[in-house]
C-alpha cells in the first residue's frame, strides 16, 4: 500500500486508501487520477519530493547528514545515505562536498 507522509516531515503515514475514501473514490480510482494529473505514482512523486528537499538541507552547513535525515523522516543516518545513493549515484557527504555552498534551483 502506498503511504505519503504528511509534508514528508511528518511521523504520521497517510494512506492513499484513506485519501480516497474521505473523497468517496476508490483506490484504483485515486491512484489513476493522481498519474494522470502529475503522470507520474504517488510514491514516486513523494520520492522526488524528498530528494529535493534532502538537497535543500544538504546545503544548510549548519545541519548535520544525521538531523537531515531524521527530518525527513528517516530511521537512520545509513537508511538515507542508501536512499540518496539511489536518487542521485553519490551519498550525501560526497553531494554536499560536491556543490558547496553552491545553490541549484531545480
Amino acid at each position: 500500500m502506498d503511504h505519503i507522509r504528511d509534508g514528508g516531515l511528518g511521523d504520521k503515514p497517510i494512506r492513499i486508501e484513506e485519501i480516497a475514501s474521505s473523497l468517496q473514490i476508490s483506490t484504483g480510482y485515486a491512484l489513476e487520477t493522481f498519474q494522470k494529473v502529475y503522470g507520474i505514482s504517488p510514491r514516486k512523486y513523494l520520492s522526488e519530493l524528498k530528494l529535493h528537499e534532502a538537497k535543500q538541507l544538504i546545503h544548510q552547513p549548519d545541519l548535520s547528514l544525521t538531523r537531515i535525515a531524521t527530518m525527513l523522516g528517516y530511521s537512520s543516518l545509513a537508511h538515507f545515505s542508501r536512499q540518496f545513493r539511489r536518487w542521485t549515484g553519490m551519498s550525501p557527504s560526497e553531494y554536499r562536498q560536491t556543490v558547496g555552498g553552491i545553490h541549484f534551483f531545480e
